[in-house]
């Protein structure tokens, strides 16, 4: 308590942590010595004999707090030298000292050079005292103020990065959502044709064939051999028909993955994509499946399958490689093809309505808490990196 109490008691200058820096201008040593010894207990005192003298030492120390200056000396008056020091330190306070009170030198002091006091000599010590003390707590309320600007003026950029990040964010969420709604109907759309356009006419040409075979054994009108053909040619059709039925299956949900693990599932989307398509395969992949759970490898299946199938739409490529490692605690699906190549920043981007073109990739990416990096030049093929953290959550604990 009686530590609080003498802590109160402190005039400003005790309760600067660094003394603040005065420059004592006067032509004569004597009065420079003078306040010197007087001062430089509770400040760190700069003297100068000439105003030449002064300004560089105002350029040399930044953090000058008050000047005093001598107003009639040899060369340059105080005046003068406080005029000149405005362009240095403007916000150094500035004191005149002199022997001679005229009324021009002080309105002259007073309206150019910003003059706060004018001191009379022979100077009272204590009336100084009492001054810096007055200069010390403007000062430290000054710099405060100042610091409490700078803080809120970096907080306030920080504040409009987020904000503007916050835009983006939602502006590529919309996109997406629009996005995602214009290919669920484009999704639909295929399935129904497919369902209708083969799947449909496939079962029809079953159903018809076996009604004609159904006849042409009741009737006896075709021998066995033709009935044998037929039942052959039926079973064909069949065949066809489930094949159909399994490949689009597979499109509308993995469940390679359950059957087989996730290492298998992708070489076999791998092998079925190049088959189907004509493409040439390669690359080495390392076995993942044990480092994610079963939600996260269909997101992997999902990014494999989208990748491929841009291939296949747009790239016109003849090989393609695909690439899975794993270091520096990551795991790297890497798709590259020779094909045509595109403008990567205008793709990452799709138009709304225009699909979800490489959008999914990038949020299935996000969403696996990875990121998706996407190179590719017009006449130089793509290359698509899917980065992920490893996850060693054994796949069967969320299935």
């Amino acid at each position: 308590m009686q530590e609080r109490r003498r802590d109160r008691r402190r005039s400003p200058v005790d309760a600067v942590k660094e003394p603040f820096k005065l420059l004592f201008v006067d032509d004569e040593e004597i009065n420079c010595l003078n306040f010197r010894l007087t001062f430089e207990e509770k400040f760190q005192v700069f003297t100068a004999r000439s105003g030449d003298e002064a300004l560089a030492i105002l350029e040399r120390e930044a953090d000058i707090a008050v000047l005093l200056t001598d107003q009639r000396m040899p060369g340059m008056t105080g005046v003068d030298l406080c005029i000149a020091s405005l362009a240095l330190r403007p916000d150094c306070l500035r004191w005149i000292v002199t022997a001679y009170a005229d009324l021009e030198d002080i309105l002259a002091a007073i309206n150019k050079a910003h003059i706060q006091y004018y001191i009379l000599k022979p100077w009272d010590t204590e009336q100084i005292r009492l001054l810096l003390a007055q200069a010390v707590r403007g000062r430290t309320l000054l710099l405060s103020n100042r610091t409490l600007q700078e803080n809120l003026s970096w907080r306030n950029r920080q504040l409009d990065t987020a904000n503007a990040k916050l835009k983006e964010a939602e502006a590529r969420l919309r996109a997406l959502s629009a996005n995602l709604i214009h290919a669920q109907e484009t999704e639909r759309r295929r399935i129904a044709l497919e369902l209708h356009d083969e799947l449909g006419q496939e079962l029809t040409a079953l159903k018809l064939g076996l009604r004609l075979l159904e006849t042409n054994w009741q009737e006896g009108s075709s021998s066995p051999q033709e009935l044998t053909a037929d039942y052959a040619e039926l079973r064909l059709q069949l065949n066809r028909a489930m094949e159909n039925v399994r490949r689009l299956s597979q499109d509308l949900s993995p469940i390679q993955i359950e059957n087989l693990g996730l290492d298998s599932a992708l070489d076999a989307l791998l092998e079925t994509t190049c088959r189907r398509s004509g493409l040439k395969a390669g690359g080495a992949r390392i076995a993942i499946g044990s480092l994610f759970a079963l939600p996260e490898q269909r997101l992997i299946y999902r990014m494999l399958q989208e990748a491929l199938n841009n291939v296949v739409k747009h790239a016109a490529a003849q090989r393609v490689t695909v690439d899975i490692g794993q270091g520096q605690g990551q795991i790297t699906l890497r798709v590259v093809d020779d094909g045509r190549g595109f403008d990567a920043r205008i793709a990452e981007q799709p138009a709304p309505g225009q699909g979800m073109g490489l959008s999914a990739l990038q949020e299935r990416a996000y969403m696996l808490g990875g990121r998706m990096v996407l190179a590719s030049q017009p006449g130089q093929g793509t290359r698509l990196e899917i980065i992920l953290p490893e996850q060693r959550t054994p796949a069967d604990t969320t299935a």
